[in-house]
């Protein structure tokens, strides 16, 4: 998955809590302009792989969802 942290309703790191909550795994890979914000760590420790701070290159973006996937 490719999560923001900011959403309008819910924060990317309530997303991967509630997906967590039921059970549902799925390899994270957060995009965001505010890395340095307090989300960033949380996210990690829900479970994102990485944090990668936009605007991002497609090709490492595509690095980066390869190495998730393998």
């Amino acid at each position: 998955m490719i999560l923001d942290l900011y959403f309008p309703r819910m924060s990317g790191v309530e997303l991967q809590r509630s997906l967590a909550g039921k059970g549902i795994t799925i390899p994270t890979i957060v995009l965001t302009a505010r890395p340095d914000g307090s989300l960033a760590p949380l996210s990690i420790e829900a479970g994102a792989l990485e944090i990668i701070t936009k605007p991002v290159e497609g090709d490492q973006l595509i690095e980066k969802i390869e190495a998730a996937i393998n």
